[in-house]
């Protein structure tokens, strides 16, 4: 998780991205933003299944969403596979499908 918040993966990290700590200032969810030539790239998101809220995923990401857009972001890209079992908020986000792939394990 270091190199990707250094910028040193896939690009800068964005100023909408967003952490929630817990009481004790731990780290309990988060949505990584970076700049990928030019896109901006939802390239993590993550939430400690024990111990934080429901809701507190959608509720950061809707965080997120508003800083972008205060920061003058036209869009935020993301890669969702089927398996995700948070797959179903993207869409009640504003989120929306553009392109489908497929992959082969090999």
């Amino acid at each position: 998780m270091a190199p990707l918040l250094r910028g040193e993966l896939i690009g800068p990290l964005l100023p909408c991205s967003s952490l929630a700590v817990d009481l004790t200032d731990r780290v309990v969810a988060g949505v990584v933003v970076n700049d990928w030539d030019g896109l901006s790239w939802v390239a993590n998101a993550f939430r400690h299944p024990a111990g934080t809220p429901r809701g507190l995923g959608l509720t950061l990401f809707r965080h997120v969403i508003q800083k972008a857009a205060a920061d003058g972001l036209e869009s935020l890209t993301a890669v969702v596979s089927q398996a995700n079992p948070a797959r179903h908020i993207w869409p009640r986000i504003g989120f929306r499908t553009t392109e489908t792939s497929m992959t082969v394990l090999l």
